[in-house]
């Protein structure tokens, strides 16, 4: 997935914490595009083919799935081919065998074969699968859950700032804060919630060899009204998705679509205004 990770357990068993990092390192394994020999990778090679994937993998496409229908296409993995051909992220270095050179910028969610039976997943001719950031918001996901159910009394995961609580907090609640786009020591606004994922979308996050966003939009031109997008959901891989369809969406439509999706968030524009959906008051 490429991208840091911090976590935090109040209480728990000895080795908690440790079996926790360790459980990360997994799914980066299996998750990561930027791996060799990864499940996703092994699908981006795989021209067609079914592919036998890990449990963890199918749990993953589901999600995928599941946020591309709920945002009307607007959150879409299969936007990879679109990202390769603006020269991929400038912060990563892609290895050999990563990606088949049959990868074109089809889309194709729709299309893709979900065998849980056979725990295979079938990827269309020329489409490519990246599950950017909600692969790391369901990894915080799962993480924080593996925590509580081993006996931790509270957890905090983040994976690339993706990040999910649940549980007891070091203080009276757990506090999240959204750091300024424009100014990474400045800060939009302080959230506080009991449980939850919480998921930032900016498209100055990172940036593509073109110069470009690594925000790819997969209906239209990249032009963005909004600068960042804030989400809080009862899981951090439905506020990632949600997140970048709010994005793309805009600064004037973003807070409506996602009171119409029950997520709650906050969106930035490019001029600075700070736009709230009805409900994010409450989690000031």
């Amino acid at each position: 997935m490429g991208s840091e990770s911090r976590l935090t357990v109040v209480g728990g068993p000895p080795g908690t914490l440790q079996t926790a990092v360790m459980r990360l390192e997994d799914l980066e394994a299996r998750w990561s595009r930027f791996v060799a020999g990864s499940d996703v990778a092994r699908l981006n090679l795989a021209e067609g083919r079914p592919v036998a994937v890990h449990p963890d993998t199918l749990t993953l496409m589901d999600a995928s799935i599941t946020a591309w229908n709920l945002t009307a296409g607007q959150f879409d993995p299969t936007v990879l081919g679109r990202i390769l051909e603006r020269g991929d992220l400038v912060d990563i270095v892609d290895g050999p065998g990563l990606y088949s050179q049959s990868i074109t910028s089809r889309l194709g969610c729709g299309e893709i074969v979900v065998d849980v039976r056979r725990n295979e997943i079938t990827m269309p001719v020329g489409v490519g699968f990246d599950p950017g950031g909600i692969g790391k918001g369901l990894a915080a996901d799962l993480v924080v859950k593996e925590l509580i159910d081993a006996g931790a009394a509270g957890a905090m995961v983040s994976v690339g700032g993706d990040l999910c609580v649940d549980g007891a907090a070091p203080g009276e609640t757990w506090q999240v804060v959204v750091e300024d786009p424009w100014d990474p020591v400045g800060v939009v606004a302080v959230l506080k919630l009991a449980r939850g994922g919480v998921a930032t979308s900016s498209k100055l996050a990172r940036r593509l060899a073109d110069g470009s966003s690594h925000i790819v939009n997969p209906h239209g031109a990249n032009t963005f009204s909004a600068v960042s997008t804030t989400v809080i959901a009862g899981a951090a891989w439905l506020a990632e998705g949600f997140a970048k369809a709010a994005l793309l969406a805009g600064s004037a439509s973003g807070p409506g679509l996602l009171e119409r999706g029950g997520v709650e968030g906050l969106v930035v524009s490019d001029t600075g205004v700070v736009t709230l959906s009805g409900g994010m008051a409450q989690f000031l």
